[in-house]
């Protein structure tokens, strides 16, 4: 509630006077993708950018933040001082329009990036479970009539088209095996789509951008909700992604950005990462929006693919909602104590 007054009022205030009281040394921002054409894994899951409106957005950012590496990012993010805030950017599950639309973007204003990644779809040899679920809804949207799914906790049969796309978007990583008897009586064939479109980096991709100054992370190996999973399952997933990334790309920090939230994580796994020494992972990253932490090496990025919204509403809304916040004193992440 307070998230969307603060995006309904932010109108009134400028940008620049916004930063000016909320005085933030660093914002985070992350996109999935950009694309100049329709993508049907993701069609049915949140918007996805043009590179027209992309660069619109990059453009505005540049006007009030100072682009920095990941690099840069130093462990007191508060001592360092600079004309404007920096600009931390980074895009979430490696796909491959970041490599074919979004790196000339980025490489002609002199931007750099992060790109997270996981193991088990660089290459094209998996996809996570939600772009099966989009590529399902996009064949359910063509068909005049739903078949019967036998078997299913819903039945096919007696409700709409509609109801029944609701339904598919409720389903998760443990729903797999219904997500796949679906595919396969809709006709809805991964391995092929994986195959012809390609949609996720390759190696090879990864490494040219790591080499041309982009930095690679991890975001688990297939993208769980970390929530449902056990502390020793949330660790795992985060230090054999960590670990992939440093024995496939050269020279990279161990960097680890959750997949979906930080919402509902143990704080054995904080511990495990932040409070104790560790030699597993240097930063991690969450997604609340623009929200300090009680850990210099644990940071809160704003999410900026949103129906209708410019880069300009979604910065100040996030301005606006940390400022109301810390009036209450509910401004900060206090997960790491």
């Amino acid at each position: 509630m307070i998230r969307k007054f603060s995006n309904v009022i932010s109108a009134i205030p400028s940008t620049r006077a916004l930063l000016k009281t909320a005085k933030p040394n660093i914002v985070s921002v992350f996109y999935h993708t950009v694309s100049s054409k329709p993508l049907p894994h993701l069609k049915h899951l949140y918007p996805v950018l043009s590179p027209q409106l992309f660069a619109q957005d990059i453009n505005f950012l540049l006007k009030h933040f100072t682009p920095i590496d990941i690099h840069d990012l130093t462990y007191d993010t508060n001592t360092c001082k600079r004309a404007k805030p920096g600009l931390l950017l980074s895009f979430d599950d490696g796909f491959r329009e970041v490599f074919t639309e979004v790196l000339p973007i980025l490489k002609s204003k002199s931007v750099p990036a992060t790109i997270f990644v996981n193991p088990h779809f660089v290459d094209n040899k998996d996809m996570l479970y939600r772009c099966k679920v989009s590529l399902i809804i996009e064949k359910v949207s063509s068909l005049k009539k739903l078949p019967n799914i036998p078997n299913l906790s819903l039945s096919s049969q007696k409700v709409s088209a509609s109801d029944f796309t609701n339904w598919l978007k409720t389903l998760n990583q443990t729903d797999l095996s219904q997500i796949e008897k679906i595919a396969t009586y809709l006709g809805v064939n991964f391995s092929e789509y994986l195959s012809k479109h390609r949609p996720y980096l390759s190696i090879n991709q990864l490494k040219t951008m790591a080499n041309e100054g982009f930095t690679i992370g991890a975001h688990s190996l297939n993208h769980p909700n970390f929530a449902s999973l056990t502390v020793n399952e949330q660790v795992a997933q985060a230090e054999k992604s960590i670990q992939w990334v440093s024995e496939n790309i050269p020279n990279q920090p161990k960097l680890f950005a959750f997949p979906f939230s930080s919402d509902g994580v143990s704080a054995e796994f904080f511990k495990h990462f932040i409070q104790y020494p560790s030699k597993e992972c240097d930063m991690i990253f969450g997604t609340s929006g623009y929200k300090p932490t009680s850990s210099p090496k644990f940071m809160h990025r704003i999410p900026m693919e949103e129906s209708n919204r410019t880069a300009q509403q979604i910065i100040k809304g996030e301005l606006l909602y940390y400022l109301i916040k810390k009036m209450a004193n509910r401004h900060k992440d206090n997960t790491v104590i």
